[in-house]
């Protein structure tokens, strides 16, 4: 099967940089989960500053604003308020945090993920073609085959002699299938049920508040759960069913 090259530990020197500055360090001195000694630092210095640490370490919302509108944009209505609220919960639960490159790559599929669930959705509830472009996020994104590879580990079931751009649209999809179920545990707890999850993704539809155009009146959770259509009910089965749908890879 097809497979990503392993990468270099970091050493003791590279981990001091490591944590002062760990985006300075080019791509083959990153590493995720082999520096304990910057974890040691973070033990030893003051509680402010470690806390100030971590927080830089959080990719927040803003961190993704160049990417959001071609990852989430579908209908060009409300999609991006969800999305940046979606991902508010990512952050609360502590799923953001970046403290590595492969921590990095580990939180970038994470958004990817809900990008692809909202599609789905979208495709689903309106009939909208929206089929994620998971290559070119990845590249987009600075994501490179090495870190994939190692969240992929060896048992990936990759295609055989494909060309790079295949190998990574099936590596980030197969990595973006193993998110689903703690994509919905989080956005299930977040929202408080699942109806409630639902009705705030179909509601992504109307126009943001303070957009231009004719007012539209904006439907309450009880209208939209009580006012049923096919669409509705295949949508709302995707997200009950823990965002998955019966064409999706089956490759862990």
């Amino acid at each position: 099967m097809g497979q990503f090259p392993a990468s270099p530990l970091l050493d003791d020197a590279a981990c001091i940089d490591f944590v002062a500055a760990p985006w300075l360090l080019p791509h083959g001195a990153r590493n995720a989960g082999t520096c304990a000694f910057s974890d040691r630092l973070l033990e030893l210095a003051p509680q402010g500053a470690a806390v100030m640490v971590r927080e830089q370490h959080i990719l927040r919302w803003d961190r993704f604003a160049e990417a959001a509108e071609e990852l989430f944009k579908v209908l060009g209505r409300s999609e991006l308020a969800w999305a940046e609220q979606a991902w508010d919960h990512v952050v609360r639960a502590g799923l953001a945090e970046a403290h590595s490159e492969l921590d990095r790559h580990r939180v970038v599929v994470r958004l990817i993920a809900l990008a692809s669930v909202y599609r789905e959705f979208s495709g689903l509830a309106w009939k909208r073609s929206t089929r994620p472009h998971y290559a070119e996020w990845a590249v987009f994104l600075d994501l490179v085959p090495l870190r994939l590879g190692q969240l992929l580990g060896e048992k990936a079931a990759l295609p055989e002699k494909a060309k790079e751009e295949r190998l990574l649209e099936e590596a980030v999809a197969i990595l973006v299938n193993r998110e689903r179920a703690e994509l919905h545990k989080i956005l299930v707890s977040g929202y408080g049920t699942i109806s409630k999850l639902f009705a705030a993704m179909w509601r992504t539809r109307e126009r943001p508040s303070g957009a231009g155009g004719t007012p539209e009146p904006r439907e309450s959770d009880e209208e939209i759960l009580n006012d049923l259509s096919f669409e509705k009910i295949d949508s709302f089965e995707f997200v009950s069913k823990g965002f998955r749908v019966a064409s999706q890879h089956a490759g862990v």
